[in-house]
């Protein structure tokens, strides 16, 4: 055996030692306490029972945003739920959806605020009776645009109907943008 080979033959075998050792030995686990993301907030609400979605946009001006839930059961009946609205000026603003099932009812709530200044309002939405369910599955929606007077889907949900109907029932939620003359702040 050649000395190159040889070497190369004992990187090897260090490197094969180094780690069957590195699995073997403990791994350190660090207590969270100022990093907490989106993600394990919604982990954690999802443990409560509610869920949540947020959004951020920036305007120029003062503005209202009103809120609409769509709910559609598989067999084709519908119904729109006015959501309220919240008013605010212009600036970097963030708004989050919230959502409960619990037995047979669907409740919502709504929040803006400020991302400058912390200054916000929040709204309680529609209660909707709705078949008992079983769980939930978020579908995708693509990045939502906000134009004045036209509607835009923030979120769209599917519930599985608990048995024996083994059915679903969907909803929207939907934001409009309108204008806000009065530099309103607060409800709509």
């Amino acid at each position: 055996m050649t000395r190159s080979r040889f070497l190369v033959l004992l990187i090897l075998i260090a490197s094969l030692n180094a780690n069957s050792s590195e699995s073997d030995s403990p791994i350190e686990l660090a207590e969270v306490h100022g990093d907490v993301t989106v993600q394990d907030l919604f982990n954690l609400s999802t443990f409560l029972g509610f869920h949540f979605k947020i959004f951020d946009y920036e305007t120029d001006g003062p503005h209202c945003v009103h809120f609409y839930v769509d709910a559609k059961l598989d067999i084709g009946e519908s119904s729109r739920h006015d959501g309220r609205g919240l008013c605010s000026l212009g600036g970097p603003q963030r708004l989050t959806v919230q959502w409960k099932v619990e037995a047979d009812l669907l409740e919502f709530r709504f929040l803006q605020f400020r991302r400058d200044i912390d200054q916000g309002s929040s709204v309680q939405g529609p209660r909707i009776q709705i078949p008992l369910s079983d769980g939930h599955s978020l579908k995708r929606v693509d990045s939502p645009l906000l134009q004045m007077g036209d509607p835009t889907i923030l979120l769209h949900v599917s519930l599985r109907i608990a048995a024996p109907e083994q059915r679903r029932m969907d909803f929207k939620v939907l934001v409009e943008l309108r204008p806000n003359p009065n530099q309103v702040i607060g409800t709509e």
